[in-house]
């Protein structure tokens, strides 16, 4: 949930009119956090590669060890990063409406 509630931060500058209700049913979902020296390790991985914060890409590394898909409202993150897959971008995401 630690992941979810940060989350906010750029969800709130982005999509500030839906952050509030957008949150309350990504932490509704109550996701199991994920744990473990893998996670790290992937995040930075993806940090190197395609040179982002490790905030950033431990988010997509989730998605990508979970087989998710890590929703961003962060243009320039998707821009970098599209190329590792499981990564949308949170208004053209087909879930979005």
């Amino acid at each position: 949930m630690r992941f979810a509630l940060a989350g906010g931060n750029v969800l709130g500058l982005k999509e500030g009119r839906l952050a509030k209700q957008l949150l309350i049913i990504l932490v509704g979902y109550e996701f199991e956090e994920e744990r473990g020296s893998n996670l790290y390790a992937e995040a930075f991985k993806i940090m190197d590669k395609v040179r982002v914060s490790f905030y950033d890409a431990a988010y997509h590394a989730t998605a990508l060890k979970r087989g998710g898909t890590f929703l961003t409202a962060d243009t320039r993150y998707v821009e970098k990063a599209k190329d590792l897959g499981h990564l949308a971008l949170l208004p053209e995401w087909a879930g979005f409406s």
